[in-house]
């Protein structure tokens, strides 16, 4: 994220919010009437996640975040936000109900169909796409991470927020190793 200097003299810094402190620098910004827009000849330097549990621990706290950032900037957050919290619980619901309620059982088959046809599309569209099968194996692997991990922290968060805490904390301990840190 680039700024101008005015923008930075009226609105100042960012907050101390760890996870979501670009959204949350951003909505004063356009709540100050500031234009806003994409420098796509701009080069961004950005760390990935070198591993698929580091990325789970990324996307977990996208989800604490979300209502972190709603107690900041209640327009920030929009029913569409929910639905992977949504995700997670009609899954393990549906689990949970399917395995101990015979009756039921055909609402745990749908759901496990339903969401075997939600990963054979990944795994086709990224095969296709980039022409290897692996990439179409880890499209399946991302994308219930993306959406459990998510779904998980929101819901974490939303609990720690019933429990009276001010401010939810995912994962805390940094995602990069000590001897691969950006400095700042």
């Amino acid at each position: 994220m680039g700024i101008a200097r005015k923008v930075y003299d009226r609105i100042g810094g960012m907050n101390a919010l760890r996870h979501g402190q670009d959204m949350d620098y951003s909505a004063p910004i356009y709540e100050a009437g500031f234009t806003v827009g994409l420098i796509s000849e701009a080069f961004v330097f950005h760390k990935r996640r070198t591993n698929l549990w580091k990325f789970f621990k990324q996307i977990f706290n996208w989800g604490v975040a979300r209502i972190n950032l709603q107690r900041l900037h209640p327009t920030l957050l929009k029913p569409i936000h929910a639905l992977p919290a949504l995700v997670v619980m009609s899954y393990v619901l549906a689990v949970i109900l399917g395995l101990s309620i015979v009756s039921l059982r055909p609402l745990l088959w749908c759901t496990l169909i339903g969401h075997g046809g939600i990963c054979a599309l990944a795994f086709k569209q990224a095969s296709i796409k980039y022409r290897r099968l692996d990439v179409g194996l880890l499209a399946i692997g991302t994308l219930n991470i993306q959406v459990f991990a998510y779904g998980m922290g929101f819901l974490y968060a939303v609990m720690q927020r019933m429990i009276g805490r001010k401010e939810a904390h995912g994962f805390v301990k940094h995602y990069y190793s000590k001897n691969n840190t950006i400095s700042r």
